[in-house]
């Protein structure tokens, strides 16, 4: 009779922690993956390259099965990969990855179906 106790205890304990997720149950933060955001950035120092923190923190945007991707500066096309060094890091507010279809659809033709890397600057905040 207790073995079947502590099975029944054991099985119960098991089922219960296999609930759904409650408001006040902890849920783990999901990344965009597709977005480097102000929120990131403000934890890096201002002095780092544009190309170096890609490289560290999203190097999906570089893989070369995706083909190369176009730089946006804001809204205008400011080159390839090699523009990524130029823009300083602390005018960063975030950057953002396009596919080659979803760059396409957003800034049209100029994109020639490759993705984007789009950089938009404006005044950072440092912490």
């Amino acid at each position: 009779m207790l073995r079947h106790v502590a099975v029944v205890a054991l099985v119960g304990a098991m089922v219960t922690g296999c609930g759904p997720r409650t408001l006040s149950s902890p849920v783990p933060a999901q990344v965009n993956r597709a977005l480097l955001g102000a929120d990131e950035l403000a934890l890096l120092s201002p002095s780092l390259r544009l190309d170096e923190v890609i490289r560290r923190y999203r190097p999906e945007y570089l893989a070369a099965h995706r083909g190369q991707p176009m730089v946006m500066l804001n809204h205008g096309v400011e080159g390839h990969l090699a523009a990524l060094g130029t823009i300083p890091l602390g005018l960063v507010t975030s950057v953002r990855y396009y596919s080659g279809p979803e760059a396409a659809m957003r800034f049209g033709p100029v994109t020639g179906g490759a993705p984007v890397i789009q950089v938009v600057t404006g005044t950072r905040l440092q912490p």
